[in-house]
């Protein structure tokens, strides 16, 4: 699975609307690096697509626009919101949150 965390100084970024660095982390290869996604000057359009080309299925972030988190949703993009700290931390909340899940089902 490949979740995207906005990033700004090694930290979740407070508002992922307006995010300039997204990280992509493939869940099912541990050791692979995340790759980054740069989104400087995007539209809303644009990053939409830029996610969804990126075989996103998951945004991890502090703060979204409810527009945005509509159409991230309506692209069956799952938005996890109110994370907040370092990059580390929310990859191990979510790989966390994650595995419950798939456990319910």
């Amino acid at each position: 699975m490949k979740v995207a965390i906005p990033v700004w100084k090694n930290r979740v970024a407070p508002l992922f609307d307006v995010c300039s660095v997204v990280k992509i982390l493939d869940t099912n290869q541990q050791w692979a690096p995340a790759k980054t996604l740069e989104l400087k000057r995007s539209s809303v359009g644009q990053r939409l697509s830029a996610l969804y080309d990126a075989g996103v299925e998951v945004v991890v972030c502090n703060g979204i626009s409810l527009f945005l988190k509509c159409c991230l949703q309506s692209r069956s993009i799952l938005v996890f919101c109110d994370q907040d700290g370092s990059e580390k931390e929310v990859i191990r909340r979510i790989k966390d949150e994650l595995q419950l899940i798939n456990e319910q089902m």
